[in-house]
């Protein structure tokens, strides 16, 4: 019902340029042809959307109530790293995230330069550090406990 556009939602960023976007659309039922609007939205989320509408499950206006409602109900890993995403990792991570945690979890990267080079990843509850800082700090905690004995 919603796939098409709910495949452009892969980051936080992602679903606020989205609903955007949404509104947008939205606001545009009410108004004559040739109104402007649809410029503001990027072609990706217009053909999504009307992938989706072609499917006709949906009245247009019910269609955008249940997409931003789909929207909303998206679940959050937050990964924290140290420098700002990349085009391609951001991606790479969405792909992996869809395939191994679900298709209704979107992205919160946060950018932490004192983590190094690795990451943090929050979800549900559940905190796993591959951060580099950690690994040095937990390699600096054995390094002095065994020269204590020294």
């Amino acid at each position: 019902m919603f796939s098409n556009a709910l495949s452009l939602a892969r980051t936080k960023n992602d679903i606020s340029i989205l609903s955007d976007e949404i509104d947008i659309l939205r606001n545009t039922l009410y108004q004559p042809e040739g109104s402007k609007g649809k410029d503001k939205v990027r072609a990706t989320t217009l053909q999504s959307v009307e992938k989706d509408l072609k499917q006709g499950e949906l009245e247009k206006e019910d269609y955008f109530i249940g997409l931003t409602k789909a929207l909303d109900e998206l679940q959050e890993v937050v990964i924290e790293i140290a420098l700002e995403p990349t085009e391609e990792l951001i991606e790479e991570v969405s792909q992996w995230v869809k395939a191994n945690i679900g298709p209704s979890v979107v992205i919160n990267f946060k950018i932490n330069p004192a983590l190094l080079a690795g990451a943090t990843i929050s979800f549900k509850g559940k905190f796993m550090d591959y951060s580099l800082s950690s690994q040095l700090t937990k390699r600096g905690d054995y390094l002095s406990t065994k020269n204590e004995g020294l």
